[in-house]
């Protein structure tokens, strides 16, 4: 007898449609989002061969929809998921559940009554006549059925044996049946109308437990929808040339075919002979002819209308702004849920949203999420990086389950990144120096490691790989997007259409996605910090600024700050470390140097924030994390090693021995990790005054260490793990621990004896548990450890070295008195400093925070560094003509120069023409892109110098390319073209060209025309590239205008 079995194509279909939608999306809907759970109970609901979901309660709950103005998300799974479903709140309705007072307990049903029902026994055997029957036989039946239940409750009344075999589906009960692997089997007599003449089955003179079927939702949830559904049934009932009664016929009803009785035709036949039976034929055929055709074009018409309704319930090529340049597109019907743009912490941004969710199915636990990321064309916007995939592409692989070994979501499947062909080979490139550091012995012993060493920790990269480096493309699939559709997946098919611009299309529709962030607009982060002001000058002191991890969506990643006489060191640098230096007031001018443990994401991406400066900051690691660092850094920037150093001033550290960084001593000791990774001591005082603070950032385990020990080729021997326990446990006055657990992090418990005065808990996405409080502390973000007291004015002598830089012929005297007759000013961030238009008797220079300097007429928006002059310099004639503010962006400190004091200070020293010609300089170069933000005004006044004004006529045309210059447009318009004649950029007051003779001076053939008669500075300035900032803007400058150019 054939059976109707569902298809592994149906089954896999429904796996693409279902289960990675529900959850992650169904949280970013609005309240008229429902998502309502279905499963195979044919004909009330089901997924028939074309994936389609249809039936009876799923057609009054369209109508119902329609009326109501719900958008439906079909949530497919077995009745005993989706019945989990609805207790946990993961769906918000059930469609066909029957009533019962257990199940009222737990869910709040519908009054109205959809369809009465009740339990069908099938046999085997046509012998069965009773309930008697069943004694010691085998009965199937859905595990969790309110039938199943009911003949349960039946039977446990007669009080004799029998055995339940539990199934999934209707159709598996009257399988096992016909199979012989059960005796009898119940489904409810409604499944049985349609699907019993499938399976060579008897219907025996047996039932039980007469239902009502209902809608429900969870009990004390969505009353709105209840109260709809009753009215509307109400409504429906009511009337019965309704939806409701036109359903139940095609449905449970059918369109019948005439049968004339026999008795009537024998006596026509006799009676008329031949000719009026064949006429009656003719009659009764053509009748059945048109009754057939009206049942099929009613067929074709719902199938239409259910496709349809189910791609709208779908929400395909739906969009939804997740971040500034951050896009979350999904086309559940074709399994695709796509991350366009990937900058640092967007994991974090998609959990706020509600677009990556726990979920849980047969006992397994996993998280929702996207399985393709869309890369931006242009690598750094705005100062930050646009394109960080490693933690999406982990979240994809650990903890969505892709490539955990029989998980659900292990299908063979692979993340998948798109987008321009140079980005996407530089993040393979990238995320495969994040998973491994180094690649072989080689690399290790260039950076001067002995060969025993490298041995040892290439066998400890080994374990922590599992057995094998593997490359890239083993683990993650890639497809180059130019502007000629490709096919993503299963259909949908994308294009380039302009620059960071993308066009997804899928059966004959299409959606647009711009990747490009506003002017000015910064990649957020996922979590407020607020506004604080810290202490600086304490001797030596700890200021905590994340105690997260890269999957905490309300924390910073571990980090730390070391405050140690006046100077500011970080410890590692994730990627909100601009913003969360913000948060405290912190300018990043204001920061000496960064100690790094690491080259995993959440300790490297916010490496570009430090450079915004316009001096080079220290860089401090052992050779081999600095090496790991470099070359993940030039894989993700497509840049030559040896550009590190012209952004950062490296000095590489001894591991294991105290070195002496500026007077604070430090010491790097090595530690375990799938990459090269240091922890770091500190030191600080001397004899009783001598203070350490240990931070342990990344650990490995007592428990995985003691793994990696044995007596094979690739295992370690136990004396060199308890020497690593022993480094670990080393006495500190202040210890911050990483305890993340799993195989790459440390574990609390291992430190409960550790002899540290004071231990505090860090890298969790979690509270501590009650256990771990026993053993360390909690850290507020901005809370400080105070380890050194101090009480030195460190402002004092910051505001002498500003003006000293600024001034540098003049004696130390005339300016240590001009410095002492200033009082110094705090302002609250968000403040209003100065206008152009007000009024005041004073400049002031800030010493501390961050300022922004202000032209909305013009789009300027700058943040000043420490340094910087504020306020107008009208007392000395130079009038200014534009309208702009000065607002502190963070807490800040200024120093405050009364005019009277600064006029008499610059005509003693016969300096007042030439500090007015600079400032008149200085103040055209705040207002421009390339300069205005994080250069001091000493910086600006060397640059100042070094510009030439010159008049660029209308018409005219010049080379770009022809020398090592930069040209600064001062008014009028300028158009940049290529070689072949095309616009690459137009140009207003402040803009900047010519730097790509800096980046790429092999790059020739480009010209400027002027558009109108222009003013021009032309730059000729040897040290312009050493300055990080203008080095970094010039490559974000090149990569958006030339790069994109060429293929």
């Amino acid at each position: 007898m054939g059976q109707n079995r569902l298809s592994l194509r149906v089954w896999i279909l429904l796996l693409c449609i279902g289960i990675p939608n529900f959850g992650s999306q169904a949280r970013a809907e609005d309240s008229e989002f429902v998502r309502v759970g279905v499963y195979q109970n044919k004909p009330g609901v089901f997924v028939d061969a074309e994936g389609e979901i249809r039936g009876f309660y799923v057609d009054i709950l369209k109508h119902v929809a329609q009326e109501e103005q719900w958008t439906i998300h079909f949530v497919p799974g077995t009745w005993d998921q989706n019945l989990q479903r609805l207790e946990n709140g993961s769906i918000d309705l059930l469609t066909g559940i029957a009533y019962t007072k257990e199940r009222d307990q737990i869910f709040d049903f519908t009054k109205q009554t959809v369809f009465p029902n009740w339990g069908q026994v099938y046999t085997l055997e046509e012998d069965a006549d009773s309930v008697l029957w069943l004694k010691d036989r085998v009965i199937a039946g859905v595990k969790g059925d309110v039938y199943t239940h009911g003949l349960e409750k039946l039977l446990a009344e007669f009080d004799f044996p029998y055995d339940m075999l539990y199934t999934t589906s209707y159709e598996e009960v009257l399988s096992r049946v016909e199979t012989g692997d059960a005796d009898a089997g119940v489904i409810p007599r409604s499944s049985g109308m349609v699907i019993e003449h499938e399976y060579d089955v008897y219907k025996a003179p047996i039932v039980c437990c007469v239902v009502e079927v209902r809608y429900a939702v969870k009990a004390g949830t969505h009353a709105g929808l209840i109260a709809a559904l009753d009215q509307q049934l109400k409504s429906l009932k009511g009337d019965k040339s309704s939806l409701y009664y036109s359903a139940m016929n095609h449905w449970y009803g059918g369109i019948e075919q005439e049968h004339f009785p026999k008795w009537l035709i024998w006596t026509l036949a006799v009676g008329a002979g031949v000719l009026v039976p064949m006429l009656i034929g003719n009659m009764v055929l053509r009748k059945q002819v048109k009754a057939r055709t009206l049942a099929l074009e009613k067929e074709i018409s719902v199938r239409k209308h259910a496709e349809i309704a189910l791609r709208e319930a779908m929400h395909n090529l739906r969009t939804i702004q997740v971040a500034p340049g951050v896009i979350w597109m999904q086309i559940p019907e074709a399994g695709l849920y796509i991350l366009c743009g990937c900058p640092g912490e967007v994991v974090k941004h998609l959990m706020h949203r509600g677009l990556i969710q726990r979920t849980t199915q047969n006992g397994v636990t996993w998280e929702t999420g996207p399985n393709v990321i869309l890369l931006s064309d242009l690598l750094i916007q705005n100062g930050g990086f646009a394109n960080l995939a490693e933690f999406p592409v982990l979240q994809m692989l650990y903890r969505q389950g892709m490539i955990l070994p029989k998980h659900p979501n292990n299908t063979g499947v692979k993340p998948l990144l798109i987008g321009r062909e140079s980005q996407v080979r530089a993040q393979m490139h990238y995320i495969h120096r994040g998973n491994y550091g180094l690649l072989d012995k080689g690399e290790l012993l260039v950076e001067g490691v002995d060969e025993s060493t490298a041995d040892m920790m290439m066998k400890i990269k080994i374990k922590f790989a599992f057995g094998a480096i593997r490359e890239p493309s083993q683990i993650i699939d890639s497809l180059f997007i130019d502007t000629h559709p490709v096919e993503i997946r299963n259909g949908v098919t994308v294009a380039r259409t302009a620059l960071n611009t993308y066009r997804f299309s899928y059966r004959g529709n299409s959606q647009d996605v711009d990747l490009n962030l506003p002017a000015g607009t910064p990649y957020e982060p996922p979590y407020p910090l607020g506004q604080h002001r810290i202490p600086r000058y304490h001797e030596f002191a700890v200021l905590h600024t994340g105690q997260g991890d890269g999957w905490d969506r309300n924390r910073p990643s571990m980090s730390s700050v070391i405050l140690f006489h006046g100077r500011i060191y970080l410890i590692d640098a994730g990627p909100g470390v601009l913003q969360v230096l913000t948060a405290l007031g912190i300018d990043i001018s204001e920061v000496n140097g960064i100690f790094h443990t690491h080259a995993h994401d959440d300790h490297f991406a916010g490496l570009p924030a430090l450079i915004r400066s316009d001096r080079r900051m220290r860089y401090f690691a052992v050779p081999v994390v600095r090496a790991s660092v470099v070359k993940k850094f030039a894989a993700l920037m497509s840049l030559d090693e040896h550009q590190f150093h012209h952004f950062f001033a490296v000095r590489d550290l001894a591991s294991g021995q105290w070195n002496d960084c500026d007077g604070l001593l430090v010491k790097p000791i090595f530690s375990p990790h799938p990459v090269e990774n240091t922890v770091f001591m500190f030191k600080a005082g001397e004899g009783p005054e001598e203070k350490t603070y240990a931070h342990w950032a990344d650990l490995s385990s007592f428990k995985v260490l003691d793994g990696m020990v044995g007596t094979e080729k690739h295992d370690l021997p136990l004396s060199l793990v308890e020497n690593i326990k022993r480094s670990y446990l080393e006495r500190a006055n202040l210890k911050k621990l990483d305890i993340g657990g799993g195989m790459i992090h440390g574990m609390a418990e291992d430190f409960r004896s550790d002899p540290s005065d004071r231990l505090i808990l860090a890298h969790i996405d979690r509270k501590l548990l009650p256990a771990e409080m026993e053993i360390g502390s909690e850290a507020a973000f901005g809370a400080v450890d105070v380890l050194i007291p101090g009480e030195k004015n460190l402002m004092t002598d910051r505001a002498f070295g500003f003006i000293k830089a600024f001034f540098p012929h003049i004696d130390e005297k005339e300016i240590t008195l001009l410095v002492q007759q200033a009082p110094k000013v705090n302002y609250n961030a968000g403040t209003i400093i100065h206008r152009a238009q007000d009024s005041c008797d004073y400049l002031e220079m800030v010493l501390s925070g961050t300022v922004a300097y202000l032209e909305s007429r013009n789009g300027v928006e700058n943040h000043l560094s420490i340094g910087s002059f504020l306020g107008g310099i009208d007392f000395l004639g130079l009038k200014s003509e534009d309208s702009w503010t000065l607002r502190s962006i963070s807490d800040c400190m200024v120093i405050r120069l009364s005019h009277a004091n600064v006029l008499a200070f610059l005509e003693k020293n016969n300096l007042k023409r030439d500090f007015v010609e600079s400032m008149r300089k200085i103040r055209f170069l705040r207002k421009t892109w390339l300069f205005g933000e994080a250069t001091t005004s000493f910086t600006l006044n060397r640059i100042a110098h070094s510009l030439t004004p010159m008049m660029f006529e209308v018409g005219r045309e010049m080379s770009i390319s022809d020398q090592k210059s930069l040209w600064v447009v001062s008014g009028g318009q300028v158009a940049l073209a290529d070689e072949d004649g095309r616009i690459v950029d137009e140009l207003g007051d402040g803009g900047v060209f010519g730097e790509q003779n800096f980046i790429n001076p092999s790059l020739t053939g480009g010209f400027a025309r002027a558009l109108e008669t222009t003013p021009l500075f032309r730059l000729d300035y040897d040290d312009l590239m050493n300055i990080p900032i203008v080095h970094w803007k010039m490559l974000e400058l090149y990569d958006k205008r030339w790069r994109f150019k060429q293929r």
